[in-house]
């Protein structure tokens, strides 16, 4: 016999460790804002670098269809990853909110987010690889879509533990009980100062 105690069935909400059961999600969620930030900022700095970092891909074009030519797959493809990572980053760090207060859908969000994201970096690590030979561009494409990938691991479990193990329906209403508590308390403490 195992001196470990059982597992509690499917939708309580305790944990035989002591640990909260959403732990993780919450801690998922301060990773997904954390790297969304970074995506964010980084898009911002890697715009301004850009030219520098891939000349060959920053040729000038006359017109937006131009940029869908073979001539100029690398600017396209550069141009999406800028935008990937500058409105992924945005959308990682608002999903990586709803992590943190647990909210029921975020993980199954977060979810298709980071897989979408992860398959649009490995298109664009592919685009700049065939068509212009960008190998620099190509690598730090594949590194996010690796991230991207870690991001989707943990979205994945998120979402099995808010379905397991949801949140109270209430979780983020105030109740009349707790007005009253918090009016109780904030009363007492007037009290207390003014004496």
């Amino acid at each position: 016999m195992s001196d470990r105690p059982p597992i509690p069935p499917v939708g309580t909400t305790e944990d035989p460790h002591g640990v909260p059961p959403r732990a993780f999600v919450s801690a998922s969620g301060l990773v997904f804002q954390t790297v969304g930030a970074v995506f964010l900022l980084g898009s911002c700095g890697f715009w301004s670098l850009s030219g520098v970092i891939a000349p060959d891909a920053t040729a000038d074009v006359d017109t937006w269809a131009a940029l869908f030519t073979p001539a100029h797959a690398g600017a396209a493809a550069l141009a999406a990853g800028l935008l990937t990572t500058f409105v992924g980053g945005a959308a990682l760090a608002t999903v990586g909110m709803g992590l943190t207060g647990q909210t029921r859908r975020s993980g199954v969000l977060a979810t298709i987010l980071a897989l979408a994201m992860a398959t649009a970096y490995a298109a664009i690590a592919v685009i700049l690889v065939v068509h212009r030979g960008l190998c620099v561009a190509a690598a730090v494409a594949t590194v996010f879509a690796l991230v991207c990938v870690v991001l989707g691991a943990l979205a994945v479990h998120s979402a099995s533990l808010l379905r397991r193990f949801p949140p109270p329906p209430d979780q983020n209403k105030a109740t009349k009980a707790f007005l009253q508590a918090h009016e109780r308390k904030r009363a007492a403490r007037i009290r207390r100062e003014s004496l």
